[in-house]
């Protein structure tokens, strides 16, 4: 598994770039320890690309652990739109459950998965409702 990501700060978007086989326990502490880090603007949008991932094994537990970890975050400094993009029908699913369960969040944040990067960056740049 792989996970580079950088800061935009003027766009106000944290890029993540998810690549190679996804491990649950390594997806989880990359948010866990994300959540830690200094780097994090309030309001800051997220673009979670997994284009270049091979596979995945990522139970409901899991997502439930990453939602709660947005969470926190929403809690903590705020957070902007999450736009995740995924090719695969698999890692979109496993999108769309993660926007199921944000939905249920106290104050969600607004949430898409989509197809192309090219739509993300749009509805990233859109301002929100």
């Amino acid at each position: 598994m792989g996970v580079t990501y950088r800061i935009d700060d003027d766009r106000g978007v944290l890029y993540e770039s998810w690549s190679g086989d996804l491990c649950e326990e390594e997806i989880v502490n990359f948010y866990v320890q994300l959540n830690e880090s200094s780097e994090l603007k309030p309001g800051l949008s997220i673009l979670i690309d997994v284009r270049a991932v091979e596979t995945a094994e990522l139970s409901l537990e899991g997502i439930r652990s990453i939602v709660s970890s947005f969470e926190t975050r929403q809690r903590t400094t705020g957070m902007g739109r999450i736009a995740m993009v995924a090719t695969k029908d698999l890692l979109y699913a496993y999108g769309r459950m993660m926007l199921a369960l944000i939905d249920g969040m106290s104050q969600p944040p607004e949430t898409r998965v989509v197809r192309d990067l090219e739509t993300a960056l749009a509805w990233l740049d859109e301002i929100p409702n």
